[in-house]
């Protein structure tokens, strides 16, 4: 059976080769093959697919056009696949590389592609698909498992990034592919330092484009490698929310990777913010400065309100203080079980969330007898208010 007629005109095939050295991209995009067309040779190789010979004979019996249509077979029939493959290997030839190049850049995890590409790569010679910069690592990017972190290693090597693919020399990778978006994946979770700074303007755009794994993966890598004092505001913005805080975890994973000294200075920087925002107009402006000094040990703070009154709601490990921005109201320290019923109320005012009471802690009471911490006098009831944090805070072991 003859599928298709194996010739070409001279002034063609001429013709041709002066449109792919003015387009390069044309080399590597087959000439289309009807609907029509592709179902009659699928049809073969399914007849052919159980028998070797049969197999064999059909190798022998496509047109050149029809050895190129394999390549697009092998893309859409993953039913075929074994078959497809094993015909484009009886006719391998130089011709087929760029198509072969393309489709593996738009299928960069399929294997079939990836053993054909090394078998002609080693038959014909790199050199025939890609330019001499890229002979020696080529077989190498497609030969591994993560071909787009495989790259994305090459790039920092030569100390560029993913928004370099399209300045390469020859331009061997499309930027505009499922292999290049790996790329930019393999950036975003396991870029080096150097990279992400250099992506820096570029990577809040693209981490909202990630999967949620995938975003996990970045800003655990973000955080790791971007000193705190270059973090992008609206990306650790974003893992505040989504993640919550490393004290206050809202998926504890995303912080269990990241090193206590990065936690800590994320937590103290939203910590330090929400204190600010808390006591914003407190006309007590000692207050604020009383708690920042205690931001380190401090698990969050939120601004609430008790009826028209409004309050700072401080949580720390072992306790949490409900800290009012009236004058004459005193600060109260609950254990969590406390806070949290009281918590569930609405309060209509402040003396919802006042129960004057002894906590249960050994050596409670030296100074103080209950749990308010009274603003009196001014500035110096900061010395009665640092002996009850500590109190109160006996429980962690570094007290």
């Amino acid at each position: 059976m003859k599928l298709g007629l194996d010739f070409e005109p001279v002034r063609l095939r001429e013709a041709r080769k002066r449109v792919e050295r003015a387009h390069p991209g044309t080399a590597a995009t087959p000439r289309p093959v009807t609907e029509s067309v592709l179902t009659q040779l699928r049809r073969a190789i399914e007849q052919a697919a159980d028998v070797e010979a049969s197999l064999n004979g059909l190798a022998r019996q496509l047109s050149g056009r029809m050895i190129r249509a394999l390549v697009q077979g092998l893309e859409q029939w993953p039913d075929l696949r074994g078959p497809v493959a094993y015909l484009l290997r009886q006719r391998l030839s130089v011709r087929l590389m760029p198509l072969l190049w393309a489709a593996w850049q738009r299928n960069p995890l399929l294997s079939e592609l990836a053993d054909l590409l090394v078998t002609a790569g080693e038959q014909f010679g790199w050199g025939s698909i890609v330019s001499a910069p890229y002979v020696e690592v080529a077989p190498k990017w497609v030969s591994v498992a993560d071909p787009g972190l495989q790259i994305q290693r090459w790039l920092d090597e030569q100390s560029l990034t993913f928004s370099h693919l399209a300045k390469l020399a020859d331009q061997p990778i499309r930027p505009d592919t499922p292999l290049a978006r790996s790329i930019l994946n393999a950036v975003l979770t396991s870029g080096s330092r150097n990279q992400l700074t250099e992506e820096a303007k570029r990577l809040p755009l693209w981490h909202q484009e990630l999967s949620p794994e995938l975003r996990i993966r970045f800003g655990q890598n973000y955080l790791t490698k971007i000193p705190a004092n270059q973090w992008d505001r609206v990306l650790i913005e974003r893992f505040r929310s989504t993640y919550g805080l490393p004290k206050k975890p809202t998926l504890e994973r995303f912080w269990e990777p990241i090193s206590v000294a990065v936690r800590e200075r994320f937590h103290l920087m939203f910590v330090e913010q929400e204190i600010r925002e808390a006591f914003r107009g407190d006309a007590q402006a000692d207050r604020e400065e009383f708690w920042r000094t205690w931001a380190g040990k401090i698990v969050d703070v939120e601004r609430r309100a008790a009826g028209e009154v409004q309050y700072a709601y401080i949580e720390f490990p072992t306790f949490a203080v409900f800290e009012f921005f009236e004058t004459g109201h005193a600060a109260y320290f609950y254990l969590p079980v406390d806070a949290e019923r009281l918590m569930r109320k609405r309060p209509a005012s402040p003396s919802d969330l006042k129960e004057k009471k002894t906590p249960d802690i050994p050596g409670y009471g030296f100074i103080d007898r209950d749990n308010r911490l009274i603003h009196n006098p001014p500035w110096g009831w900061h010395i009665n208010g640092r002996a009850m944090v500590l109190r109160w805070l006996k429980s962690i072991p570094e007290f």
